[in-house]
């Protein structure tokens, strides 16, 4: 159980959809999406890539391209998430690619000084102490010889320490980490989340973690919500989910884990390729690539149900019973 879990929630889904338009008409990415953040614990959302992890984030930020469609509410403390100063204040995001999403010809002083500016009235030398503070709190070592160099100079974890401090420069309550270890090896992603577990614990901080590494996953997380096809079909707390997997989507990615141990592959690859957000099956989207499906698989979206003597562990399974260990 997240350590606030019985808090209200600073960031609340209802009903979320994400569709884009196609050639053929709309196509969800983000289906139906009911879910809450509460203050200080870090959910994930996990699944295959294209399954709406992503759209989820950017639909919170607002920051999805113009010709995507958007309904359902994003509340913020209860509030419809309406005004542009929240996002980036009271919440803020780190992206995938901080080689791209760092500006290639500003220095790493004046790109985390623009929001200081922007949103806190910070410029001359509070920027540049309040620079310095920021960078040493994203783990940044030897933050003042860095403050003039610029994004291609730095290796990759430098530029995700500096994407974290321009994440961090409005003291927001909520943070957005979009796959934030990506390509980084595995000393520098330890610290990375070394990082990002101090700062939950020192700020009070809560994170909205996009990832597909299950490690990366299972080593931070309070909640996991396992995404198919733009759909929540299992959400626990992580040891739940982790040692009692109860939707066959989530089983197959736990089995398909790779052994951080050895370099051969997964020994159990998930059959088949997750559908097409234009051309989903009907019912369970998973039933096509499900070891335990039944005729009815294909009749019913199935909807987010807790589990016997489990109230905080729901599945949108049928036959979950059926799919214990």
């Amino acid at each position: 159980m997240s350590p606030a879990s019985t808090a209200p929630p600073l960031l609340a889904l209802e009903g979320l959809t994400v569709a884009f338009p196609t050639p053929g008409g709309l196509a969800p990415a983000v289906v139906d999406m009911d879910l809450e953040v509460h203050p200080g614990e870090v959910l994930a959302l996990v699944g295959e890539s294209g399954c709406g992890k992503t759209a989820t984030a950017l639909a919170v930020m607002d920051l999805l391209p113009p010709q995507a469609r958007v309904s359902g509410n994003i509340l913020w403390k209860g509030q419809p998430l309406m005004a542009i100063r929240q996002r980036g204040r009271d919440l803020s995001m780190v992206f995938q690619e901080p080689a791209t999403a760092l500006n290639p010809v500003l220095c790493v002083q004046t790109q985390v000084a623009e929001p200081l500016a922007v949103h806190r009235g910070l410029r001359g030398r509070a920027a540049r102490t309040e620079v310095l503070r920021l960078l040493t709190l994203a783990g940044l070592p030897g933050a003042e010889d860095l403050l003039r160099a610029y994004p291609h100079q730095l290796s990759g974890g430098q530029r995700q320490r500096v994407m974290l401090a321009m994440a961090l420069a409005c003291e927001p309550e909520l943070l957005l980490a979009d796959e934030p270890t990506t390509a980084l090896d595995a000393s520098v992603r330890a610290g990375i989340l070394d990082t990002l577990e101090g700062l939950g614990d020192r700020l009070g901080l809560a994170i909205l973690l996009v990832s597909h590494d299950l490690g990366v996953v299972e080593r931070i997380a309070h909640r996991v919500a396992v995404i198919y096809a733009g759909r929540i079909v299992e959400l626990a707390p992580r040891e739940a989910l982790f040692s009692r997997p109860t939707h066959p989507y989530t089983r197959a990615l736990l089995a398909c884990r790779p052994d951080p141990h050895s370099d051969a592959p997964p020994a159990d690859p998930i059959p088949g390729q997750p559908p097409d957000i234009g051309q989903r099956p009907p019912g369970c989207a998973f039933h096509p690539r499900c070891p335990r499906t039944q005729a009815s698989c294909s009749a019913d979206v199935p909807t987010l149900r807790p589990q016997p003597n489990a109230p905080q562990h729901t599945v949108a399974c049928p036959h979950a019973e059926t799919s214990q260990p």
